[in-house]
């Protein structure tokens, strides 16, 4: 697959390049976002939705298969995958990056609502440069600036969108955006950070997209250091309530 040099520019002068491919996003169409409410303390949810819509689902214990079997194992890009300890300590249950390699997951279908979701947990500090570490070609894009801020993106080649996150800590924390064919959001630990218009109304041709996580072509490979676990994608936007109780889990 042919990677191209994308300049992905935020509302503010900042400014960063990210693998990319695909074309514009398809029109919306009518959908009904189902609530899932949290059970009180942040043990589980009841009356949930979480499964509706769910495209594909990586929870990264000591494999990279999709529990749902909709979408192709993951494959490694110039290594071999390390499984650590995830948010709840228990072990072989969370991928982790070493500045070494990444993973590459294909055919992962586009559709005109989506909403992707994972926790990670940075163990580097980004000083003159940014790495996307969850990235859909063209499409959804999580990258790890200096001071450790966050941003949260999407591609659709005319109005795309981009919010930047306040420095986060180098604890585990659960990330969500949502789109459809009029705004962008960006949640992290359950709120939002913000959102951004993305207007566009030119179908898109393209059926399927890539994701390459743990690493991007900045200037060349870069390779990010942290971990990332129980990565979702769905094909619908998930809703403000959905997205709490995912941080509940």
């Amino acid at each position: 697959m042919k990677k191209q040099l994308l300049i992905f520019a935020t509302f503010t002068t900042i400014v960063f390049t990210s693998c990319s491919k695909e074309k514009i996003e398809a029109p919306q169409t009518n959908q009904q976002e189902e609530i899932a409410g949290a059970r009180g303390g942040g043990g589980g949810v009841f009356g949930t939705s979480l499964e509706m819509g769910l495209l594909g689902r990586f929870e990264f214990q000591g494999n990279l298969n999709d529990t749902t079997g909709q979408i192709k194992p993951g494959t490694p890009e110039n290594g071999k995958p390390v499984y650590g300890v995830d948010r709840k300590g228990v072990r072989n249950s969370a991928i982790t990056f070493n500045e070494k390699y990444g993973v590459i997951m294909t055919d992962v279908p586009l559709e005109p609502n989506m909403s992707v979701s994972f926790w990670m947990k940075y163990d580097m500090t980004i000083t003159n440069a940014a790495i996307s570490f969850v990235e859909g070609s063209r499409r959804f894009s999580f990258t790890h600036f200096d001071n450790n801020r966050f941003q949260g993106g999407y591609w659709n080649f005319t109005t795309p969108g981009y919010i930047m996150s306040k420095p986060l800590s180098n604890s585990w924390h659960h990330m969500t955006a949502t789109r459809d064919i009029n705004t962008y959001k960006f949640y992290i630990d359950g709120k939002l950070v913000g959102s951004s218009g993305i207007q566009t109304s030119t179908v898109d041709p393209e059926t399927l997209s890539e994701y390459t996580i743990g690493y991007c072509y900045n200037a060349g490979v870069k390779y990010w250091k942290g971990s990332l676990d129980d990565l979702r994608i769905y094909k619908r936007v998930i809703s403000a309530t959905e997205v709490q109780a995912l941080f509940n889990l």
